[in-house]
């Protein structure tokens, strides 16, 4: 598309919106036209002349341009799943979050959201180090996908194949609940080579919020793991 008319939305001087859809020739001419849509009343396609299209005209005593770009059409995005879920009813523990293909997502919820009280950031990172080394060791390593944390602090997502059934899940985590807690020496991955932000690490606040998460699992069942709606 020609650079001086790049698609996007215009203002007319007189006021109205319209969106550059993009340039065309006419086949008897060759001249190059613009192809545009009104953003008011019915939204008619409209075709002008390129030559015309960045003009001046005369408004009010002053020279204007008969278009303005005034920015580009706004990028529409379709909410995704994890933000479709009501937060105001959210608790701790275990929710399956998404299931794609073979792959489950499952919410592992430390925190109720909102409350103010959140994992602190370097226990977090404790709590990511030893939670990946534990399930990546466990009897279903090899369905473990991926673990990592939620930005708002409030958990972590772990990803499995769904050859692991529910029962089987609420068990491994809470195992890793316990693993985690009773954990002591040196924090797995966590040498300046092995790892990006190696100083940032608590484990005894790490162990303290894992042994509330076992706590929470304890009592765990399959019929749990759906979002209450």
């Amino acid at each position: 598309m020609n650079e001086e008319i790049k698609p996007g939305i215009y203002r007319h001087f007189k006021g109205n919106n319209y969106k550059v859809l993009y340039l065309a020739k006419n086949s008897e001419t060759l001249e190059q036209v613009v192809v545009y849509q009104a953003l008011y009343g019915d939204n008619g396609i409209w075709v002008r002349p390129a030559s015309m299209w960045n003009e001046t005209v005369e408004l009010n005593g002053r020279k204007v341009k008969r278009f303005t770009f005034v920015g580009q059409e706004p990028v529409s995005f379709s909410k995704i799943k994890s933000f479709q879920v009501d937060h105001d009813k959210l608790k701790k523990g275990v929710y399956i979050s998404r299931t794609d293909g073979d792959i489950v997502t499952y919410d592992v919820r430390f925190k109720v959201p909102n409350c103010g009280d959140y994992i602190p950031s370097a226990a977090m990172h404790t709590i990511e180090h030893l939670l990946a080394t534990y399930l990546r060791n466990s009897e279903y390593g090899q369905s473990v996908i991926y673990v990592g944390p939620m930005g708002c602090r409030t958990g972590f997502y772990v990803l499995m194949k769904d050859n692991v059934g529910g029962n089987e899940v609420i068990g491994v985590l809470k195992r890793a609940m316990k693993f985690i807690s009773d954990f002591e020496g040196k924090i797995p991955g966590s040498e300046k080579s092995e790892c990006g932000n190696y100083l940032e690490h608590d484990l005894v606040k790490a162990r303290e919020n894992a042994l509330d998460m076992y706590r929470v699992l304890e009592k765990y069942t399959p019929e749990m793991l759906n979002y209450e709606r």
